[in-house]
């Protein structure tokens, strides 16, 4: 599934009840970029991941999230310095899911839709 002389990404995680958290230890390729990797091997080790929220932090020590949406993996901004504060915010509603999402489509390139009409957008 994954070539064998890829880079492979560096982290740590851990089960926190409903969430899986998820630390880049800045190896040769981020968290963000083998998501779908990262996600697969620690499904092989905790199984399903349904129902958690994954939040990992990023190589500059912010909290984001990342889910699957109709096979779709799909990024979104937490946007916390504290992995406390980014369960709060998920659990509270103030963070998760929003208006634009960022996804990672099967053939590996980064897109960016509107949630609600699923128009592709370009940030600036």
């Amino acid at each position: 599934m994954f070539p064998i002389d890829s880079p492979t990404p560096r982290y740590r995680y851990r089960v926190d009840g409903l969430f899986v958290a998820i630390e880049d230890l800045n190896g040769p390729v981020s968290v963000a970029e083998a998501a779908e990797q990262v996600l697969s091997e620690i499904r092989q080790e905790v199984g399903s991941l349904d129902g958690k929220y994954v939040v990992w932090r990023d190589a500059q020590g912010i909290w984001d999230g990342m889910e699957y949406q109709n096979d779709l993996l799909v990024f979104y901004p937490i946007a916390a310095e504290k992995y406390e504060e980014a369960k709060a915010l998920l659990l509270s509603g103030g963070a998760g899911p929003g208006e634009n999402w960022v996804v990672k489509e099967p053939d590996g390139q980064r897109r960016y839709y509107n949630r609600d009409t699923w128009t592709e957008f370009h940030p600036e």
